[in-house]
């Protein structure tokens, strides 16, 4: 008998081969997990139950409406240049695939080496018309260390 998951518990998501925890139940098939500041919207299906959570029941959701919901960030502080262009893949894959509209690549200002990779790999999707555009944050959301991808 399959268990059903509740917000708490830690999953395995089967066609990623990957765990995470449940942070809210959307509806009866679909739940948001989260796993390292990444969320996913994953069919009940397609999730195992690893790790019953105790005390589930106490946990809550913010139910407000939040215009950042809508956002798929990530922080590649500490990435090498490789290892952030290789996550760009992935992550413009999967936020497709998730239906998010942008997605937010924290790279940081420093000497640029990240940002350079990172628009060059962009400039390359958006002649794909693999993504509409892409631009710098608002300077009092991060400025020219933060790039907003238009999916």
């Amino acid at each position: 008998m399959m268990k059903i998951p509740k917000i708490g518990d830690i999953v395995l998501v089967k066609d990623f081969n990957i765990t995470g925890t449940v942070i809210e139940v959307i509806s009866e098939s679909l739940y948001r997990v989260e796993r390292k500041n990444q969320s996913f919207i994953i069919d009940k299906s397609k999730l195992s139950v690893v790790k019953k959570h105790k005390n589930y029941e106490n946990i809550r959701v913010n139910e407000l409406y939040d215009p950042l919901d809508d956002v798929y960030e990530i922080d590649f502080h500490g990435y090498t240049k490789f290892e952030a262009l290789k996550e760009v893949a992935f992550i413009v894959e999967n936020a497709k695939l998730h239906q998010y509209p942008v997605i937010r690549i924290m790279h940081g200002k420093g000497r640029g080496i990240l940002r350079v990779a990172i628009h060059e790999l962009l400039k390359a999707y958006k002649e794909q018309n693999l993504i509409k555009g892409y631009e710098y944050a608002q300077d009092n959301k991060g400025g020219y260390g933060v790039t907003i991808v238009h999916l």
